[in-house]
């Protein structure tokens, strides 16, 4: 059996500048083949083993489960193992998984500790003005294949597999994806909920003022935005109803709800609103040139037919009822209650004169 060898720190650093090699084996179990000991605490640049050359120190474990390595540290603020890397290139650590068959991590981090805020693997910019996209920790997977992953993270309880965080909420991203086909999540996202009960829930992190026809403040909700900034904001009051704004930037304006206690859509009519407010010309006329039609649209496969009108016919009699976009014209079907109601008011105008004049026929012939 070949004896362990035990180097004190200032003898292993001698013996490289005289020219001369170590090498030391043993097949004892739990023995040391080397074992380098520093019991100088005063000092960060003292070591109990230090290899230095081009390639650093390169260690092997030929065993199926055995270490090539181990770093342990008993003090509080001790390091298992560090790497300092100081060519623009250069890695402080580097873990490869060479084995294509293999499922196992380049680089493993774990801890054992129950406190909050333990940390298996932590990588960090320390510079407070580092280049564009530093990170603190990348994966890269330079797979083509379909199901590569980048970064993957797991966990077993109610926790967070992946989990970021910054600092300064109003500039920085607790996480950033560009590229690709986006972002995929499956089953379900919450958006300042940790518990959504469907597939997408959003939960409005300020109360959006309860104000009509007028530029919201605290902003809130479901925006979609559009190239040009323009867009539409949903979201719900403090009386649970849903609202639709529209505007741009920081300045929506409310313009419709769907009030909650019956579902129905209301549109804003308030008379304080509204200017230039004229009474109606006479529509019967016209809504009696109107023609009801049934059809079917163009892309339906099957058979059955709805029905409406065509807005080529209506363009012709009430324009301000037909909107354009992009060569298709289009109707508002709500304004043809208005149309309606004004039809039947003149209907009815007709109606009483016609009782009128039939009520002055019968008085004055009273034998008829």
């Amino acid at each position: 059996m070949k004896s362990t060898l035990v180097l004190s720190f200032s003898l292993f650093l001698l013996l490289p500048a005289i020219g001369q090699k170590i090498e030391a084996e043993t097949t004892t179990p739990g023995e040391k083949a080397i074992s380098g000991i520093n019991t100088d605490n005063s000092s960060t640049s003292s070591y109990g083993l230090f290899g230095r050359s081009y390639h650093g120190l390169q260690l092997f474990a030929d065993g199926t489960t055995g270490f090539a390595g181990i770093g342990t540290a008993s003090g509080v603020n001790g390091i298992g193992f560090y790497g300092i890397a100081e060519g623009v290139q250069g890695r402080g650590v580097l873990g490869l998984h060479n084995n294509i068959a293999g499922v196992q991590p380049g680089v493993e981090g774990r801890s054992a500790s129950l406190a909050v805020g333990a940390i298996g693997v932590l990588g960090e910019i320390t510079p407070t003005n580092p280049g564009a996209l530093s990170a603190g920790v990348r994966g890269v997977n330079k797979g083509t294949g379909n199901f590569g992953v980048g970064v993957y993270g797991s966990h077993d309880g109610n926790g967070w597999g992946v989990y970021g965080t910054v600092q300064n909420a109003s500039l920085g991203f607790a996480g950033y994806f560009d590229g690709g086909r986006g972002l995929f999540v499956s089953p379900k996202v919450g958006i300042n909920n940790t518990t959504p009960a469907v597939e997408l829930v959003v939960k409005q992190a300020v109360a959006v003022d309860n104000v009509l026809d007028a530029v919201l403040t605290n902003l809130s909700g479901i925006l979609i935005e559009s190239v040009g900034n323009a867009g539409a904001l949903l979201y719900v009051d403090p009386d649970d109803d849903l609202n639709f704004a529209f505007g741009s930037g920081t300045n929506f304006t409310q313009k419709a709800y769907i009030w909650t206690p019956t579902g129905d859509f209301v549109n804003l009519s308030d008379k304080k609103l509204k200017k230039n407010i004229k009474p109606m010309n006479n529509v019967l006329n016209e809504v009696n040139k109107l023609v009801p039609s049934t059809y079917a649209f163009n892309n339906e496969t099957g058979e059955s037919n709805t029905m409406g009108f065509i807005a080529q016919d209506v363009q012709v009699l009430f324009p301000e009822l037909v909107h354009e976009k992009n060569g298709t014209l289009a109707l508002a079907y709500d304004k043809f209650a208005v149309l309606a109601i004004k039809a039947i008011q003149e209907q009815q105008k007709i109606i009483d004169e016609l009782i009128l004049r039939l009520e002055r026929l019968e008085s004055s012939n009273p034998n008829h």
